[in-house]
């Protein structure tokens, strides 16, 4: 005879709050049971693939949504030889490409 799934408790100071719904969230559960999914080892119904979706949008942060906004500064050095008195002397010093 099949166990019953175990319910989720509370501890007597959590609420059900944003952040306590993505912890009890079990992604790695939900990603290996699409990829048999994908790979036709279980079948699904569409309702429930929709709801696998659902569940890792509150758990995973979506990256598309993520906008860089500020400047961002880069500094070069360079290195400029010294002048070369002569052209003999600027063949000697300055490498062949």
């Amino acid at each position: 005879m099949a166990r019953s799934p175990r319910k989720p408790t509370l501890r007597p100071y959590e609420k059900w709050t944003p952040d306590v719904v993505r912890q009890r969230i079990q992604v790695g559960v939900i990603c290996d049971k699409l990829a048999k999914h994908i790979a036709g080892k279980c079948k699904m119904t569409a309702t429930q693939v929709r709801a696998a979706e659902i569940l890792l949008r509150k758990a995973v942060p979506d990256m598309a949504s993520v906008e860089h906004s500020g400047e961002v500064t880069q500094h070069y050095v360079a290195e400029i030889p010294a002048p070369a008195a002569t052209a003999e002397e600027w063949s000697r010093t300055t490498p062949l490409q």
